[in-house]
């Protein structure tokens, strides 16, 4: 998008045209006027989109951006609130798992519902898993988070209810993975039980693949 329009000149792209490219975009596009105004310095304008591009350069640039009058031009902010939802759902899995292993994980820890603790999930993953097992976690919540993420929300590694999410296929791979085929310890002595038991009566699928 922002390539397509600034090409070769991408050195030339600012703050200043940035914000006004992005903050213009309406569903009727963008008026030819109001592109022309914005290459335009005067005495009451003295900035202009594309700063120090030669005459060339900014008639080819004109030109493009004309022809992308409709093109709904976004910024890394604009991507990262509609992301936002995705995240948080996310990070609200990433942030149990470390509340599993290490006692430090669940100071301040609520059922997760932020995205600021990711430093200490990072690191108490890497200390207990290694770089390459912490790796192998977020590969698998990337691929079922939404899954992971509807199954016991809101309830608190310290619940009574809260193993029962280990009935389900999606939950019990990732517990098993963790704390036993890695021979990790658990906070809570009843995960690794119920994790087994669960295992052997049977699980609850509640994913057609599991790609751990």
């Amino acid at each position: 998008m922002w390539s397509a329009l600034a090409g070769k000149y991408s050195n030339y792209v600012d703050d200043y045209t940035v914000s006004t490219i992005t903050r213009q975009q309406d569903t009727r596009g963008i008026g030819s006027e109001t592109i022309e105004s914005w290459f335009v310095t005067d005495d009451t304008k003295e900035v202009r989109i594309f700063p120090g591009l030669d005459i060339a350069g900014t008639e080819e640039v004109k030109s493009r951006l004309k022809k992308m009058k409709s093109t709904k031009f976004r910024t890394l902010l604009d991507i990262y609130a509609e992301c936002r939802p995705c995240l948080d759902e996310f990070y609200t899995v990433m942030e149990q798992i470390p509340v599993w292993l290490s006692t430090n994980a669940s100071k301040g820890y609520q059922g997760g519902s932020s995205i600021v603790h990711r430093p200490r999930v990072d690191n108490i993953l890497t200390e207990f898993c290694g770089a390459s097992g912490t790796a192998a976690i977020y590969v698998y919540v990337f691929r079922h988070y939404r899954e992971l993420y509807s199954i016991g929300t809101g309830i608190g590694a310290n619940e009574v209810d809260y193993p029962k999410r280990f009935m389900h296929r999606i939950w019990n791979n990732l517990g098993k993975i963790i704390l036993i085929k890695w021979g990790n310890v658990a906070v809570f002595d009843d995960f690794k039980r119920r994790i087994a038991t669960y295992h052997t009566k049977g699980l609850k699928v509640h994913s057609n693949k599991i790609l751990f």
